[in-house]
């Protein structure tokens, strides 16, 4: 289809209101949508499955208290550059959240070193243009 014939909207899930929560293409319920932005950066990923996308910019300060896994926080102190490293693994985080993957109350426990160490069927990439550092996943399947 042209894009211009599409009408993308977003619903919350749980209040019900729009303008925001996951978006949706409206009459194509079989094609799943995620949206990000930062200050001057926009990304968007759609597929046939739960998605997810998120872009940062180079987070600077110390990374925030019990959002990563051991492991992670461990690679990230050794990593030449910890705020680039932080930040790419946390945009994996909320690629999976907004694929549908846990909450964000949950991503201290969710381990995204390594794109399938997650656990979770799926394609993902991580992409990075500093100061921008993105990434998105395609589930194999809807999580049960």
């Amino acid at each position: 289809m042209e894009p211009r014939h599409l009408e993308l909207v977003q619903r919350c899930a749980s209040c019900g209101r729009d303008g925001h929560g996951r978006p949706t293409i409206v009459g194509h319920p079989d094609v799943h949508v995620s949206l990000s932005h930062t200050r001057g950066c926009v990304a968007a990923v759609a597929a046939r499955s739960p998605c997810g996308i998120d872009v940062e910019t180079i987070h600077r300060g110390p990374p925030p208290r019990g959002v990563l896994t051991e492991r992670e926080a461990a690679w990230v102190r050794d990593d030449p550059d910890p705020a680039r490293a932080f930040t790419m693994l946390w945009v994996r985080k909320e690629a999976l959240v907004k694929a549908g993957i846990g909450t964000l109350a949950e991503v201290g426990s969710l381990d995204v070193l390594d794109p399938g160490s997650a656990g979770v069927p799926a394609t993902m990439e991580t992409w990075a243009d500093p100061p921008y550092v993105g990434a998105w996943v395609v589930l194999d399947q809807a999580p049960t």
